[in-house]
Parts: C-alpha cells; sequence; structure tokens
C-alpha cells in the first residue's frame, strides 16, 4: 500500500510536524511506503532522529510526481497553502485529510480583544472581527481577504474528501459548525496508541519549592500570560514558586515586559527554544506542567508529552484540552482566562502528587488512526 502525505510545511520543531513524524515511523512500521510532499522543509532531526522517509518540495511536475507515485490514498494535513494543489486532485484521487487546527480565517478562533472564543461559521463577519475583535493574525488587509477565501476553500475540500479525521470532540463540533457532513468526520487517537506507554507520577524534586513549567511557543493564543499572572498570585499567597519557560516566538517581549511589571524576574526563567529530545531534562525537575492555551486548542500533544514524563498537568477548558482527562489520570483543567482558577488548580495538582495515583494502563477512547486509514483505503478500493 502506497500512501503520499501532503503538507504546507514541514520543520524540525512544532506540534503538527511531530505528528506527522510519529506517523510517519508508525505507517513505514506496519509495511507502508509513504513519503511527503510539502511546499518547504528543513531537516528532522529536532526529536533526535532524521525521517525515515522521502521528503519533496513541491515544483513545477508534482502532479507528474503524483501520477508516477502512484499513491492508493493522499492523506492531507490541512493547511490553507495546499488548498490549490488538494482541489485540482480531490476528485481524481482518495483524499484523506486529518484536521490539526481550526480552519477559520484565522486559525484561532479567538477573539483578542476580550479572550472570547467565536462559536460562528465562517462566513463576511469574518472580515470585520478579524479587525474590530482582533481575532486576525495579519494587519494586511489583502492577507485577511485572502485567508478569508482560503477558510472557505478549505470547507469546501473537506466535504469532498473521502474522510476527515480529528483528534477531539471539541473539533468535530467546528467542522460541524461549518457544515462538514457528519458522516465524513472520524475521531482518532492522537498520540497513535502511546498512551499504555505512560506511567505512574514521578516526583524528583526534594525541594519546599513548587517548580513549574510550559513548553511551547510563546504566541498571544497559548495564554502565557495568564499562566504569569497565575504565579502572580500564588506569590501574593506566600507560595514559593519557580517556573521555567521553554520555547520562543513573537510575544516573548511582551512576556518578559509582563514579568518584569510583576517583579517577578527571580521566579519565571525564559529558557528559549530547544530540541525536542532536548525537553526531557526540563520535565525531569518539574513538579508540574502547565499548558494554558486559551485559543480553541485542537488536543495539544504536549499533553500526552508530559504527562509520558510522569508529571501531573493543567490545563485551560479551552477547545479540546479538558478531553485529555477521558484518557489520562492525573490531568487537571482549569476555568480558561482565570488565572486565580488556574494558581489554585496548579496548587490542587501539586497536593494530588501526595497521593500519587499509581496506574500505568491507559487507552485512547478514539480509533487507531493508522489501522483506521489503512481499512479506509482498502475499502475504497474494493
Amino acid at each position: 500500500m502506497k500512501i503520499l502525505q501532503i503538507a504546507d510545511d514541514f520543520h524540525s520543531g512544532g506540534g503538527k510536524e511531530r505528528f506527522i513524524f510519529d506517523l510517519t515511523e508508525k505507517l513505514i512500521n506496519k509495511g507502508v511506503k509513504t513519503s511527503l510532499l510539502c511546499i518547504d522543509h528543513d531537516n528532522t532531526s529536532s526529536w533526535g532522529d532524521e525521517l525515515n522517509c522521502e521528503i519533496i518540495k513541491f515544483s513545477s511536475a508534482w502532479l507528474s510526481y503524483i501520477e508516477d507515485y502512484n499513491p492508493d490514498a493522499i492523506l492531507w494535513h490541512v493547511g490553507v497553502e495546499t488548498t490549490d494543489k488538494i482541489t485540482k486532485i480531490v476528485s481524481k484521487y482518495n483524499v484523506l485529510s486529518i484536521v490539526h487546527n481550526a480552519t477559520c480565517p484565522s486559525g484561532t478562533r479567538l477573539f483578542r480583544d476580550n479572550d472570547q472564543i467565536c462559536k460562528a461559521a465562517t462566513g463576511n463577519m469574518c472580515m470585520v472581527n478579524w479587525y474590530v475583535r482582533k481575532c486576525g493574525t495579519n494587519k494586511s488587509p489583502k492577507e485577511a481577504y485572502r485567508l478569508f477565501n482560503k477558510s472557505k476553500e478549505v470547507h469546501v475540500i473537506l466535504n469532498k474528501c473521502k474522510t476527515v479525521y480529528v483528534a477531539t470532540k471539541a473539533m468535530q463540533k467546528t467542522l460541524e459548525i461549518e457544515n462538514i457532513k457528519s458522516e465524513k468526520i472520524k475521531l482518532f487517537d492522537i498520540t497513535l496508541g502511546n498512551l499504555t506507554d505512560l506511567g505512574p507520577i514521578k516526583v524528583t524534586n526534594n525541594t519546599d519549592i513548587l517548580k513549574i513549567l510550559y513548553v511551547g511557543r510563546l504566541s498571544y493564543n497559548k495564554g502565557v500570560q495568564y499562566l504569569i499572572e497565575a504565579i502572580s498570585k500564588m506569590k501574593q499567597d506566600n507560595i514559593n514558586v519557580m517556573c521555567n519557560i521553554v520555547g520562543g516566538g513573537w510575544y516573548e517581549e511582551e512576556l518578559k515586559a509582563l514579568v518584569k511589571k510583576k517583579g517577578l524576574d527571580n521566579y519565571i526563567n525564559f529558557i528559549g527554544r530547544v530540541n525536542g529530545y532536548e525537553v526531557s531534562k526540563y520535565y525531569l525537575e518539574t513538579d508540574v506542567v502547565v499548558v494554558p492555551s486559551i485559543w480553541y486548542e485542537a488536543a495539544g500533544l504536549v499533553v500526552p508529552e508530559a504527562r509520558g514524563t510522569g508529571k501531573p498537568v493543567v490545563v485551560f477548558n479551552s477547545g479540546g484540552l479538558q478531553e485529555w482527562q477521558v484518557m489520562m489520570n492525573n490531568i487537571y483543567y482549569a476555568e480558561r482566562t482565570d488565572s486565580r482558577s488556574l494558581a489554585n488548580t496548579i496548587m490542587e495538582a501539586k497536593q494530588g502528587m501526595e497521593h500519587i495515583h499509581q496506574e500505568n494502563q491507559f487507552k485512547s477512547p478514539y480509533k487507531d488512526l493508522c489501522r483506521d486509514v489503512i481499512e479506509d483505503i482498502s475499502n475504497y478500493a474494493i
């Protein structure tokens, strides 16, 4: 069986890239031939290894490449920059899609004027909200209009795909809002069966300092500003706390300014970007991992990654993040955009460590993606 994967870009960091890396390795281990066709890519060694498949950039001969490859199916990692490519082939090939993020024009479903989640379908108001409600990711009207049209195009394509895979019920709901046919949508296990590898909570910090860790991009929608506010409240409550922030991004300077304003320079450390395989040492040194995303996060692979190192994880109940509680223990959620709730929930996770859960076998209630894809392709071929 041959599966050609298509993605916008494939770089050395990020949850989507890590997922493609793991999925590709698993498909190969199942005897499936797979390659990745993308607009741009760099090395894939961020996690310690190079991806064990051919990675090709789109060129003027990309249609001929697909014809020569003759795939049984094309697996599209949905992105706006490849919509024009998929439009040309969706009627000719078995195209299956994986939706990694919200498919609205901004890709976040977040109104930054008051940090409210948008629950409307893509429509003309998106162009107004881009500026008035500050959901837009770029000031250019031309870019706003381009992404608005790209978002509409994504939804047209998804309804032409054989199957649309999503990792959480929250993401399924957003697609139904966009009038994607419900019979096309399938839930899958985004950990690709790795939940059973999780172990019990590991206590490695023997000091009286509560050590907190954030790992991820430093952008507004990731909500690190609320974590900083929560730490400020914890210091006001005389809690001895230290926090490491691992990652980088456009919002980093604003976050550093907030730390300075709150007088937290001695309690919050900005580590910067590190390679994926180097993050483990920060997990091992921490007590609680916090994922404070305020946008409509699809699932957040950092949650099982952190839990897999034996740490409790605190999330905001945003998007699909709280659904991890169905699959794993020691996942705690705070009320979205509420820094006091976040501070209290972090303390709850710390206290929970005193009553350590020893279960180490977990199972996703969702489908095995690799097996499901292979079965679906076999059915389409009949």
